[in-house]
């Protein structure tokens, strides 16, 4: 599939993931929550190129003095789009990225590490 295919709704959603996000950003009163978009992107041949891209909704964070808040599929991907490729039965050298920015507070949301207390995960529909 080429990157110009139309956005179409997901039917099974199979990509699933949980990660947490604060923000350093200062905000004024009013001026709402720092975004954050999130994107999966898979190469399923490993050449290198993206076959399929899912995007999520996007998704407000709070502030690092409040705590992280989890970013997950369980929240936004009741509206995920899909670009690209369906998933193909057999994959060879397959990689998959998970992409997280924010549109409006650049360089000021973090993605927190993965631990006991903000366990973060990323599950894809196939098998080693």
């Amino acid at each position: 599939g080429s990157i110009d295919d139309p956005l179409r709704p997901d039917t099974k959603p199979a990509t699933v993931f949980k990660f947490w996000a604060s923000s350093t950003a200062v905000r004024e009163p009013g001026e709402g929550p720092c975004l954050v978009e999130t994107t999966v992107v898979y190469d399923f041949d490993g050449d290198g190129d993206a076959d399929r891209t899912e995007s999520f909704e996007l998704f407000g964070v709070p502030s690092e003095q409040d705590g992280p808040a989890p970013v997950e599929t369980k929240i936004i991907g009741h509206s995920a789009k899909a670009r690209g490729a369906r998933y193909p039965r057999d994959v060879t050298g397959a990689r998959v990225s998970l992409l997280v920015r924010s549109p409006n507070c650049p360089g000021e949301v973090n993605v927190w590490e993965s631990a006991a207390t903000y366990p973060s995960f990323l599950t894809v529909p196939y098998r080693e």
